[in-house]
């Protein structure tokens, strides 16, 4: 959700982001990917961009990255590039995440 919020990404642009897509240090995020009914495809105007992040976002993010690798090593996969993943370490289907995910951020 902060991610969202704080850099106007599509639900389904923000799904696919890779970690090699995240210039932490150079706190930019480059959009290359999108997921629409399960098929990732290019962004939906069909370009890549690059988007800022502030300092709160790479913060965060670098938090997510520990425990997103700490993951990767539980599951026996190693480092996991996908930056958002399910249970499973890939991707999740934006249906999933508007229907169960973001339901739950709403009770809270």
């Amino acid at each position: 959700m902060l991610l969202l919020a704080h850099t106007g990404l599509r639900l389904g642009e923000a799904l696919t982001l890779h970690w090699s897509d995240i210039g932490i240090n150079s706190q930019f995020i480059v959009v290359r990917r999108n997921i629409y009914k399960g098929i990732i495809q290019t962004p939906k105007d069909g370009n890549e961009r690059n988007v800022n992040i502030d300092p709160l976002l790479v913060s965060v993010l670098k938090t997510h990255k520990k425990a997103s690798y700490e993951k990767g090593l539980k599951l026996g996969k190693g480092e996991i590039d996908i930056v958002f993943t399910n249970t499973q370490g890939i991707y999740i289907l934006s249906d999933y995440w508007r229907q169960i995910i973001f339901k739950r951020i709403i009770k809270c």
